[in-house]
C-alpha cells in the first residue's frame, strides 16, 4: 500500500515549522527555508516565495510517506499523518533507528505513542515547543 499524507498532515506541518522565506540556521545549524526544509542548495541568502514553500513542504512530506509505506506497517490515516509530521522533523535516519519503529514493527502501537514526548531535545537539552510538538502529534497519533 502506497501511503499518502492528508491535509490534516500538512496543517500539522506548517503549524509547527512556521513559514520563513529566506534560508536560516535552525536550532541544529542547518541551512532552512520554508516550512523546514534542509538539503543540498539551500544555502545562506535564499529566497522563496510561499508557493514554493508550500510545495517544497508537500514534496518531503509525501517522499516520507513514501518511505513509510514501505517499512510494511499497518497504518491509519491519522497515525500516518502524525509519523510524517514527526520525521519531517526529526529525519529518516533518526526515525529508522528509533525505538518508535521497533514498537511500531512489533504492533505495539500504544508503546509507539509513548515515545513521541522522548524526541523533545535539540543537541541534548530539553526543549518546550518541541515537547508541544511531540504532543500534538502524539495525540493526533492516537487518534486511530
Amino acid at each position: 500500500m502506497l501511503y499518502k499524507p492528508s491535509q490534516t498532515c500538512y496543517n500539522l506541518i506548517t503549524q509547527w515549522e512556521g513559514c520563513r522565506l529566506e534560508a536560516y540556521e535552525d536550532q541544529g545549524g542547518r541551512w532552512t527555508i520554508g516550512y523546514g526544509t534542509t538539503g543540498p542548495g539551500i544555502v545562506e541568502g535564499l529566497t522563496i516565495s510561499v508557493n514554493t514553500a508550500m510545495s517544497m513542504m508537500k514534496d518531503h512530506a509525501n517522499s516520507i510517506a513514501q518511505d513509510l509505506s514501505h517499512l510494511g506497517l499497518r497504518l491509519t490515516q491519522n497515525q500516518l499523518d502524525a509519523l510524517v509530521c514527526f520525521i519531517y522533523n526529526i529525519g529518516m535516519g533518526a526515525f529508522k533507528s528509533s525505538t518508535l519503529l521497533k514498537k511500531l514493527l512489533a504492533q505495539d502501537a500504544y508503546g509507539a505513542a509513548e515515545e513521541f514526548p522522548r524526541w523533545d531535545k535539540v543537541h541534548g537539552v530539553d526543549n518546550p515547543g518541541l515537547l508541544n510538538r511531540r504532543k500534538a502529534e502524539q495525540s493526533l497519533f492516537m487518534q486511530a
